[in-house]
């Protein structure tokens, strides 16, 4: 990857992070003065709705650029803990809104966010998203283990396993067996 490409993934992602900090304390910036305005209630769901928007272009750049682009995404995400929350909320967002590959993307979503926040909320997401592949005839187990192979290998900070071999190990989990299975019409083991 360029130099150039580099930098333009590391501002888009600084920009976003930053809309996506203030929405949390919910503000956001007017284009027209840079400054930071309160969002109205009636403006809530519009902006949260651009923001998961905006994360949807960055997960559909993560599938398409290289390993070693898919770390540098990582890492620049890293630092911006707010987008965190704002990754794990985009998994239920594609199975939701359903955007082109919607599955893939939140799969992305997953890919990025790299079990920086709590694991537990990762495995909700995930659940919701599996169910949703399913209930839309795709092969989710399929996708699961296709997307653990874009991700890191590296464990994060508050699981011991690295999202690769969270995702491909997803249906061998405790919580796969005893809330998702369940759904999909199976006895847990």
């Amino acid at each position: 990857m360029s130099r150039d490409r580099e930098r333009e993934i590391g501002d888009f992602i600084t920009k976003l992070a930053s809309r996506y900090e203030a929405y949390t304390r919910n503000k956001a910036r007017d284009e027209n003065t840079g400054k930071e305005v309160v969002i109205p209630a009636t403006e809530n769901a519009k902006v949260r709705d651009e923001l998961q928007r905006t994360i949807d272009e960055l997960c559909a750049l993560y599938l398409t650029v290289s390993n070693e682009g898919r770390d540098h995404i990582r890492k620049l995400v890293r630092v911006h803990r707010p987008l965190h929350n704002g990754l794990l909320a985009h998994i239920g967002w594609t199975a939701q809104h359903k955007p082109p590959d919607w599955l893939w993307r939140g799969l992305a979503a997953a890919s990025i966010e790299d079990n920086r926040e709590d694991f537990r909320d990762m495995f909700v997401a995930l659940g919701g998203l599996y169910l949703e592949a399913v209930a839309a005839g795709l092969d989710a187990s399929d996708h699961f283990q296709k997307a653990a192979q874009l991700s890191s290998a590296v464990a994060g900070p508050y699981v011991e396993r690295s999202m690769r071999e969270f995702l491909s190990a997803f249906e061998k989990s405790e919580y796969f067996k005893e809330s998702i299975l369940p759904k999909l019409g199976y006895k847990s083991r």
